[in-house]
């Protein structure tokens, strides 16, 4: 048994790797523009803009939400300050409470390379208590609305540690909250399992609302296209080309920290 645990052990630390070196080109191409300051060249879009083009190709107000790490963050304050236009929120490896690898991030702003939402993400800042805060005071308004919150966390996230991951401690007495625990996964791999296919699956495909997809920290570009390739090929002819149609991305500039205008209003 020892044996065996320490084998799948080995086998998921690989493939972690084995995605984060898939992936490195995005990160690595995000650092450039923040230290080179040539943001003007990406094609970053803020989560409004999105929604304005989801409204104008869909002709609807409202949409589902799922978002990877500090996506999750970002889709939690806007479902929060819209409820009126999200019906399921679902957020994967998020950080609830900041994670500690946040101040290194912190120690590189001056260089200019990391961008300054990190300070968004050391432990227990001042905007993830105003989140939690925000979530108790109106949570009995979000379930009038019928807004289904759903978090996947991993033991074994080697950037967002278990105990900063929980959406559920953010508002326990919630009862719209579904909280699910995953063994084994890293922060990258927990996005690319049959499990989280499986409810990626089923918010597309059991409605014909919208759903927006909003990355984590740096990894704009082939991240939820790869979850999405993923997902057909776990469910291959559940989601139809109609509902493709339905599924947009968010490429998020992360030089800017999240903009609240009731969770945190600007003195």
């Amino acid at each position: 048994m020892a044996l065996k645990t320490a084998l799948q052990a080995l086998k998921d630390i690989a493939e972690e790797t084995a995605y984060l070196v898939e992936y490195s080109p995005d990160i690595a191409r995000g650092f450039y523009y923040q230290w080179a300051k040539h943001i003007g060249a990406a094609k970053h879009s803020t989560l409004e803009d999105v929604i304005e083009e989801v409204k104008a190709k869909t002709h609807k107000d409202k949409f589902n939400i799922i978002g990877h790490s500090f996506g999750g963050l970002v889709g939690l304050a806007y479902t929060m300050e819209n409820p009126d236009n999200v019906a399921r929120y679902l957020t994967i490896g998020t950080p609830f409470k900041g994670t500690p690898i946040a101040y290194g991030a912190i120690i590189l702003l001056n260089l200019g390379v990391i961008p300054y939402s990190a300070k968004q993400l050391v432990p227990e800042n001042d905007f993830v208590k105003a989140l939690s805060k925000y979530f108790r005071e109106h949570n009995e308004e979000f379930e009038n609305k019928g807004i289904l919150f759903e978090n996947i966390r991993s033991k074994h996230d080697e950037f967002v540690p278990f105990e900063y991951s929980s959406l559920k401690e953010m508002c326990p007495e919630a009862k719209n909250i579904t909280e699910y625990t995953m063994q084994g996964k890293g922060h990258v791999t927990i996005a690319h399992n049959e499990h989280v296919y499986r409810h990626i699956a089923n918010i597309v495909a059991s409605t014909d609302l919208p759903t927006i997809f909003i990355p984590g920290f740096g990894l704009n570009g082939g991240f939820f296209e790869r979850v999405l390739r993923g997902v057909k090929e776990a469910y291959p002819g559940l989601i139809s080309d109609e509902k493709m149609a339905n599924i947009f991305h968010l490429a998020y500039d992360y030089t800017k920290p999240i903009k609240t205008k009731k969770i945190i209003t600007e003195k």
